[in-house]
């Protein structure tokens, strides 16, 4: 078993956790916060890209985050989250000092399953391998990401520079060094967004009787 201080998740940047209908893992305080007024199966799809959430509430930030680019801001410190639960798990760990504590080193992790893994991989030796190279990783994700990016060529590219980059880490310590104060503002309106694609999305909903424009930076 492992000790349990709260349930954190900090800027997860790449994989935001939501509470899909289809999300089976889901813990008792995500099921505690569901909105009482929803009735049991009742599903809210999102209009932009059909994925359900079993509340209104649920769907709106979704939407706020993922199309508009959004962030919901920590009135501690103004960093950027893509969840209130990952703000709530931020301000437990980093404002309030709680965590998931490693028994064997004393560790602390902001996330449970990132405990678990850490656990496995360095406590106990357990890892996962490689069909095509055999090299060996500390979870499924991590083994994906090799794959795809190694085996099958597929790199990422930052959006504002097109520097190529073999790793989500890498990318996004990349574009908080080089862009960080860069943003994608909207040619109709005041409104900016962290990634292009969100703009994008942005300008075809709100201002889609206007065109495209041409979107800057700032």
């Amino acid at each position: 078993t492992t000790t349990r201080y709260k349930e954190p998740t900090v800027h997860n940047e790449e994989n935001p956790v939501y509470p899909d209908v289809d999300n089976k893992s889901g813990t008792q305080d995500d099921q505690s916060s569901l909105d009482k007024s929803t009735c049991k199966g009742e599903k809210f799809a999102c209009d932009h890209c059909e994925k359900k959430f079993k509340t209104k509430s649920y769907l709106s930030e979704h939407v706020k985050v993922i199309h508009e680019g959004i962030l919901i801001q920590c009135d501690e410190c103004g960093d950027g989250f893509k969840s209130t639960s990952s703000l709530k798990n931020h301000i437990n760990l980093v404002h309030k000092g709680l965590g998931f504590q490693c028994h064997y080193c004393n560790k602390v992790f902001t996330q449970r399953h990132t405990l678990i893994i850490h656990e496995e991989c360095v406590h106990k030796g357990i890892k996962i391998s490689c069909n095509h190279c055999n090299k060996k990783f500390a979870s499924r994700w991590y083994l994906k990401e090799h794959i795809t990016i190694v085996h099958e060529g597929n790199l990422l590219k930052c959006e504002l520079c097109g520097r190529s980059f073999n790793s989500h880490c890498a990318l996004r310590y990349h574009s908080n060094i080089v862009h960080k104060d860069h943003k994608f503002q909207c040619p109709h309106c005041p409104k900016t967004f962290r990634l292009k694609k969100y703009l994008e999305g942005h300008v075809k909903r709100v201002h889609a009787n206007l065109g495209k424009g041409n979107p800057q930076t700032v």
